[in-house]
Parts: C-alpha cells; sequence; structure tokens
C-alpha cells in the first residue's frame, strides 16, 4: 500500500480508541513507520542513512513488517511516551493488516519466514483507491460530521 492509504488507516485505527487529535495523529503518523525498510517510503525519505542501513540489513517487508518489531517498539515508545503508546501501537498493527492484504503479504511472525496475505489489493491499484477513499470517507465522517 502506498502511504497515503497507510496514514488514513492509521487515522481510522487509532478513531476505533480515541477523538483526541493528538492521539490520532499519533496512530496515523505511526501506520508509516513499518516502510522505514525502504529509501523510497515516506518514513525512508525522512531517514534516508537509517532507511538504507535497515533495507541492506533486512530488505523490505521483512521485521519491521512483523509483530516481533511492533512489540519491541511499541515497548520503547510505552517507555518514552507512555500516554500514547497504544495509539502508536495501533496505527503501526494497522500497516500490517493492509500490507497483509498485498500480493507480498507480510512476515507477522518473523524470522519465520511464512508470508500472511489475502492478495486482493495490489499496491497503487483501483482497489487500493477504492479502500483509501472509503477509509477516508469514514474517518471524515466520524470525525466532522
Amino acid at each position: 500500500m502506498r502511504w497515503p492509504t497507510h496514514c488514513v488507516a492509521g487515522l481510522a485505527a487509532g478513531l476505533l480508541i480515541t477523538t483526541e487529535p493528538a492521539a490520532l495523529i499519533v496512530s496515523g503518523v505511526s501506520a508509516l513507520i513499518p516502510d522505514i525498510d525502504i529509501p523510497t517510503s515516506k518514513v525512508g525519505r525522512a531517514f534516508p542513512i537509517l532507511s538504507t542501513i535497515i533495507n541492506i540489513a533486512f530488505g523490505h517487508r521483512g521485521i519491521f513488517h512483523s509483530l516481533l518489531a511492533a512489540g519491541l517498539i511499541y515497548l520503547l515508545v510505552l517507555k518514552l511516551f507512555p500516554a500514547y503508546s497504544i495509539y502508536f501501537l495501533i496505527g503501526y498493527l494497522s500497516h500490517l493488516l493492509l500490507d497483509c492484504l498485498t500480493p507480498a503479504g507480510v512476515p507477522l511472525l518473523w524470522p519465520i519466514s511464512y508470508r500472511f496475505r489475502v492478495p486482493i489489493i495490489k499496491t497503487g491499484s483501483v482497489m487500493e483507491l477504492i479502500l483509501f477513499v472509503c477509509i477516508a470517507t469514514l474517518f471524515v465522517k466520524e470525525v466532522f460530521l
């Protein structure tokens, strides 16, 4: 999935447990974090050196697309920003869930290489655009109407 879809899904996931603007921002932004493993991603371009190192070491959709990484990063965020840690986790997990819908899937149980996938949406496809519009519409309706 592309970054706008991940971001809006993270926002919507956060909305399941709060309407606090700062918490929603955390859930939306954290939905981009798993793609730190690819230098051309939105977050990868923000941290190019780190992203390149991670990509060389683990590749795209490796450890950062796993429940292990989600848990470890959650523990770090819990220590540093406890009030927002659950919103971080919700956003991060929304990314993994969406990427499970792509043909490439994700290695949720990394280092076990099995990829979880229900290949119904190709990244950048019309189906992804439809998903984005649906999620964004629901989010806007809940927040603003």
